[in-house]
């Protein structure tokens, strides 16, 4: 069963006492327990082990649980991204439900990259054409999904073609990027390597 209705409350990030952000905790009736391994497996980068009864998700600036009478997003701005939101998470829970039969059920994903596996990878200038001031603080915020490996073009310039290419089957494999993006680089390296 999807989710009919919920509630929401935005609530104050205690051990942030001077955040302007909140969390958001969204609640519905409907259980969704059954609907968890189905979920895990159209969310790429999530860690669920079936039994837990949460999935954990990083989305951009926010960390994700799913759990099945409640969903908990950090760093919510205001009123209407909250609602803007748990439309979203309302909508997506519904066609999951949906698509159920046409979904294989994932019931143990774990993200298997950190940002130490990224951070190997870069050139490690910290030359801060990405916008941060290291390579490792890039690596992390890859992982963490607020930043796009794209960003740092010295990777795509002076990093060894088969490490590029094979940081980024990882990060496609771990959804931190878009899928087909791996296979364009190992295309590009094959032909390098034959013309």
């Amino acid at each position: 069963m999807g989710i009919r209705n919920y509630s929401y409350k935005l609530i104050n990030i205690e051990c942030l006492p001077t955040s302007v952000h909140f969390n958001l905790i969204m609640n519905f009736e409907d259980d969704i327990s059954e609907l968890l391994p189905y979920i895990a497996a159209r969310l790429p980068g999530c860690t669920y082990i079936h039994g837990t009864n949460v999935i954990n998700y990083p989305e951009k600036y926010h960390i994700i649980a799913i759990k099945p009478k409640e969903i908990t997003i950090t760093r919510i701005k205001d009123s209407r991204e909250a609602k803007e939101i748990c439309e979203h998470w309302k909508n997506f829970i519904n066609e999951t439900e949906k698509m159920r039969g046409s979904i294989s059920p994932v019931y143990e994903k774990k993200l298997e990259i950190g940002p130490l596996d990224v951070f190997k990878a870069l050139p490690g200038t910290n030359c801060g054409e990405c916008g941060l001031p290291t390579c490792l603080a890039f690596a992390a915020a890859v992982v963490k999904r607020e930043a796009d490996i794209s960003e740092c073009e010295p990777f795509f310039k002076e990093v060894d073609p088969e490490l590029r290419q094979g940081l980024m089957e990882r990060l496609e494999q771990a959804g931190l990027v878009e899928r087909g993006i791996a296979r364009n680089e190992r295309e590009l390296n094959e032909r390098s390597k034959s013309g």
